[in-house]
């Protein structure tokens, strides 16, 4: 009678309560039901079994993003009770200056990570923040993109990538990286198939293909020259590109060239953590010149904008 009575609760929501020797029975016949001309019956405990991988999958997922988004919650709640200091360093060109002077923009990150407080340097234009990633451990951010990419995905950015790759006007001859590929883009591989010897670099295993051509690590990296070096949506996530510049133009062959595209030379897509700088104004010839390096070229077409550099 309390089966009966909690089944008509449940009739709405389209889930009963069943015996499990019940179950075993209808599974028992459905199989003899369905058995084919060989004799054998379909495997219904691996159907179900699927279902419920699927189904428990889903579920990590969510579980997932709202430890993140407590995290971050967390962590604002905290920031909220702290006195803010009268004045403020630039994270670029670490010009220091009373925290009025800097322009002031909040958002909020899309994927859990909060409010976004981040601050216009009056010295050299960049946007940078928000303080809470740039306070973050080399590992505690690697933790933070592995857990990111473990539940969300990027958009594809094959053509932005292609675009950035035939900027170099390339040689047939030649070896060519994808710094910072990710898992969301085909580019390297149909460049691959088409021919040309491309190599992807991503630190990141959660967002790393597995592919042979594929490096994980600096220490393998540095073992190689390149004959031109291209990266997507990659500059506005370094917390230190001029270091990261530095360390990119060590791996590139005499007279090779390097492209770097990012919708982040504008102040577009601001609404994850992980876009810690915006090159504005003055903040790109910075960054170029500190880096050692020239620019030969700037293409913008639209959100499309690519800086192509070569070293002094």
């Amino acid at each position: 009678m309390l089966a009966k009575l909690i089944n008509r609760l449940l009739s709405a929501t389209n889930f009963i309560i069943i015996r499990r020797n019940t179950l075993d029975k209808l599974i028992h016949e459905n199989a003899v039901l369905n058995e084919d001309s060989s004799g054998e019956s379909p495997n219904i405990f691996n159907r179900i079994n699927n279902l419920l991988v699927q189904n428990s999958d889903q579920l990590r997922k969510e579980f997932i993003q709202k430890q993140i988004a407590l995290k971050w919650e967390i962590i604002d709640a905290l920031e909220r009770t702290i006195q803010p200091s009268e004045t403020r360093i630039c994270e670029l060109c670490s010009h220091q200056d009373e925290a009025d002077n800097f322009k002031k923009i909040d958002t909020h990150c899309a994927f859990g990570g909060g409010i976004l407080h981040r601050y216009q340097c009056p010295k050299c234009d960049v946007i940078f923040g928000a303080d809470k990633i740039f306070q973050l451990s080399d590992l505690e951010l690697t933790n933070e993109y592995e857990r990111h990419y473990s539940v969300y995905e990027e958009g594809d950015s094959t053509e932005q990538e292609l675009r950035a790759f035939h900027s170099l006007k390339p040689n047939r001859n030649g070896t060519f990286l994808n710094y910072g590929g990710g898992n969301w883009s085909s580019s390297v591989e149909k460049l691959r198939n088409a021919g040309w010897n491309v190599f992807v670099f991503e630190p990141h295993s959660s967002a790393s293909s597995g592919h042979e051509y594929v490096i994980t690590s600096k220490a393998q990296l540095s073992l190689m020259q390149f004959d031109g070096i291209y990266s997507n949506n990659v500059l506005e996530h370094l917390r230190d590109p001029i270091a990261e510049l530095k360390y990119i133009s060590t791996l590139l062959k005499p007279d090779a060239k390097m492209s770097h595209a990012t919708p982040c030379f504008d102040y577009l897509y601001d609404y994850t953590r992980f876009h810690v700088f915006f090159y504005l104004g003055r903040s790109k010839d910075y960054i170029i010149k500190k880096s050692g390096l020239m620019e030969k070229d700037f293409i913008k077409d639209d959100e499309f904008m690519c800086t192509i550099l070569e070293r002094k």
